[in-house]
């Protein structure tokens, strides 16, 4: 019963999330919605770069540079040229380099 009762609610919740949706789309009002705020984000990186422990984190982009590296070497391709753009201290290229 209680499953049934979820599974209902849930629907409900996806029906009512789509329905406003489409309301906001008819409404005809001309309003941007900023989703990415450019400035904000600007402001956020430079804030967190400053920081003393930044080396703290390091961990979770060496994590995601080992995983992205792996996938990258699944490509069956033969790549003569890389270019590790924008990967902050080259978490990827030190995985791909080895």
């Amino acid at each position: 019963m209680a499953t049934l009762i979820s599974t209902w609610s849930r629907e409900v919740v996806r029906q009512s999330h789509v329905w406003m949706a489409i309301r906001a789309l008819t409404s005809g009002r001309s309003e941007t919605l900023t989703v990415f705020d450019r400035s904000t984000k600007l402001m956020q990186r430079e804030r967190a770069a400053a920081r003393e422990d930044v080396q703290l984190y390091d961990y979770l982009k060496d994590e995601v540079g080992y995983r992205l590296s792996e996938r990258i070497f699944d490509i069956k391709s033969d790549f003569k040229i890389g270019l590790d753009l924008g990967c902050g201290r080259g978490q990827l290229s030190k995985h791909i380099c080895e």
